[in-house]
């Protein structure tokens, strides 16, 4: 081999490899841009977290406000329980005495239609003394 083929082999290799140097360099630079889509991605996702972070601590507050609410209205409801018992108690106690009061008035209205007509036989009694004295 003389030394001109040697020198035009070596440089088709070297343009070869200039070319592929070339190539990687684009291929560097596709990887760069890559890079730097998933650092501005990655930034994204960050402040995505942070804010579902300050969500949750909202939530948090939120579900906090609520079990006070729910604690406030089950003792309500608790004191409702225990008038509504009251209530009930009463009605009863009240149903009670009406129906005792009721037996107690029937009793009065016939004691009461016996002394009338007591009364009524005294009147008559009283009227024929008046006329036989009188």
């Amino acid at each position: 081999m003389t030394n001109e083929e040697f020198q035009t082999i070596v440089l088709k290799e070297l343009k070869t490899l200039r070319e592929d140097v070339s190539g990687l360099k684009n291929d560097m630079v596709g990887v760069r841009e890559d890079v730097s889509g998933l650092k501005n991605d990655m930034a994204g996702v960050k402040e995505d977290v942070s804010g579902l972070k300050n969500d949750m601590v909202g939530v948090r507050e939120d579900v906090s406000g609520l079990k006070g609410r729910v604690y406030k209205i089950e003792n309500k409801l608790d004191k409702m329980d225990d008038k509504l018992n009251a209530v009930y108690e009463q009605t009863a106690f009240l149903t009670e005495f009406k129906e005792e009061s009721n037996k107690k008035n029937e009793g009065f209205e016939q004691e009461n239609r016996r002394l009338k007509e007591i009364v009524g036989r005294h009147e008559l009694e009283i009227q024929a003394l008046k006329e036989k004295i009188g």
